[in-house]
C-alpha cells in the first residue's frame, strides 16, 4: 500500500484502525477546542486576560486543518473515484463536507490575497441597540 493510499483510508475514516481512530479524536478535540476557544474571546473579560492564547489556539487550528485539507486533496487520487490528478481533485473538492472544510480555512487566507474586510466592520458597528419604544434610552 502506498503512502498516498493509507493518508486517504486514515483522514477518509475508510479503516478502524488505531491511526484512523486517532486522527479522528485529533481532529474533533481541535474542533472543539477552536470552537471553544472563539466562543470564549467573544466575552470581553476572558478576551482581555487570554486574547493571546485565544489567538494561538486559532493560528495553530487554521494550519493543522489546512495541513489537513491539503493531504485529503493530495491523497484523494488514489480512490478510483478520483483517479484524474486535475478533474478528480477538483470533483473531490466539490463535495460538501470538503466544501465546508475549505470555507471554515479560507476566511483565514483571504487577508493576505488581499481582501478587504471593511464591510464586516461596518455591519458590527451597526448592531448596536436600538431604541424600543418602551424604554427609548436603551440604544444610547
Amino acid at each position: 500500500m502506498t503512502v498516498k493510499k493509507r493518508v486517504y483510508e486514515i483522514l477518509e475514516g475508510n479503516n478502524s484502525d488505531r491511526a484512523t481512530e486517532v486522527t479522528n479524536a485529533v481532529i474533533v478535540g481541535l474542533i472543539g477546542a477552536s470552537g471553544a476557544a472563539f466562543t470564549l474571546g467573544t466575552v470581553e473579560a476572558l478576551y482581555r486576560s487570554a486574547g493571546r492564547l485565544f489567538g494561538v489556539i486559532e493560528t495553530v487550528s487554521v494550519l493543522l486543518f489546512t495541513v489537513e485539507y491539503l493531504l485529503r486533496l493530495w491523497s484523494c487520487t488514489s480512490d478510483e473515484k478520483y483517479t484524474a490528478p486535475i478533474s478528480g481533485r477538483l470533483r473531490f473538492a466539490r463535495s460538501p463536507f470538503h466544501l465546508i472544510d475549505l470555507a471554515a480555512i479560507l476566511p483565514s487566507y483571504l487577508p493576505f490575497l488581499g481582501a478587504n474586510f471593511l464591510f464586516l466592520r461596518a455591519v458590527r458597528l451597526n448592531e448596536s441597540p436600538v431604541p424600543s419604544r418602551d424604554n427609548p434610552a436603551e440604544g444610547l
